[in-house]
C-alpha cells in the first residue's frame, strides 16, 4: 500500500510539471536562442537554470542547469528533458553547455549508427 501511495504522488508531481511546462510557453530553441544562451554562459552562476521548449517528434521541455560541483567533476551541466505528450523523460550530465545544446539539437542521439544531425554549434549556426 505505501508504495501504490508513493506512485501516486510521484505521478501527481509529473502531471502538475508537464502541465505547467505547456501552459507557461517556454521560448523555442532555435538559432537565437543558442546564441544567447553561449552568450550568456559566463554570467550564469552556480545553481541557474535556463529552460526552453525542444520539437524533436513531440514537444520537450528541456531545463539545464550550471553545477559546478566537485562531486560532479568534470561534470558542469545538468540536463532535464520531459516529453510533454507522453511519459518520457532524459537526464544527462555535460562538461559543456555547448555539449548540451548539441545534444539537444541532434534530437538526444545516442545510437552510434544514427548519424546526428550537426556535428557542431558552429555548423548548426552556419546551416539554413
Amino acid at each position: 500500500m505505501v508504495r501504490r501511495t508513493a506512485f501516486r504522488g510521484i505521478l501527481t508531481e509529473y502531471c502538475c510539471h508537464i502541465k505547467h511546462y505547456r501552459e507557461y510557453g517556454y521560448p523555442l530553441l532555435d538559432r537565437s536562442l543558442v546564441k544567447k544562451m553561449l552568450e550568456e554562459e559566463e554570467r550564469i552562476t552556480k545553481g541557474e537554470t535556463r529552460s526552453f521548449t525542444l520539437r524533436i517528434h513531440f514537444p520537450w521541455h528541456v531545463k539545464i542547469t550550471k553545477e559546478d560541483n566537485p562531486e560532479y567533476a568534470p561534470y558542469r551541466y545538468a540536463l532535464n528533458a520531459y516529453c510533454l505528450d507522453n511519459p518520457q523523460c532524459f537526464n544527462r550530465r555535460y562538461t559543456t553547455l555547448e555539449k548540451a545544446l548539441l545534444h539537444c539539437l541532434n534530437g538526444f542521439n545516442e545510437n552510434a549508427t544514427i548519424k546526428d544531425r550537426y556535428h557542431s554549434i558552429g555548423e548548426y549556426l552556419l546551416q539554413k
